[in-house]
């Protein structure tokens, strides 16, 4: 449980340098922190949506185990498909170094 929460805030607080996307060629954006934030917070529930779902569907249908595997591979590729699609670059991290894929 404690993985799980540490995965669920590291999607509140950390997204990568993408967040904000470019502006095109002569348009002049205007961002604030706080509009950055809330799409930040935005995206990250949005991921956090989807991966807690299949958590917890898989909790139900295939025990511990079958959660474990869903946060070490499955949440990978939801996280790499995710960014993809959405042009954003959401991360799991953590406190302590684990994984050289996150």
């Amino acid at each position: 449980m404690k993985f799980f929460t540490l995965f669920l805030l590291a999607f509140w607080f950390i997204l990568g340098g993408r967040s904000i996307p470019p502006a095109a060629a002569g348009e002049i954006v205007v961002e604030t922190r706080e509009g950055a934030l809330r799409e930040a917070r935005r995206v990250a529930d949005e991921l956090s949506e989807k991966i807690r779902g299949l958590l917890f569907q898989e909790l139900r249908k295939g025990g511990p185990e079958g959660a474990v595997r869903v946060c070490s591979e499955v949440a990978q590729e939801i996280t790499r498909e995710f960014n993809r699609q959405s042009g954003h670059e959401a991360r799991r991290v953590s406190v302590r170094y684990r994984n050289p894929l996150n």
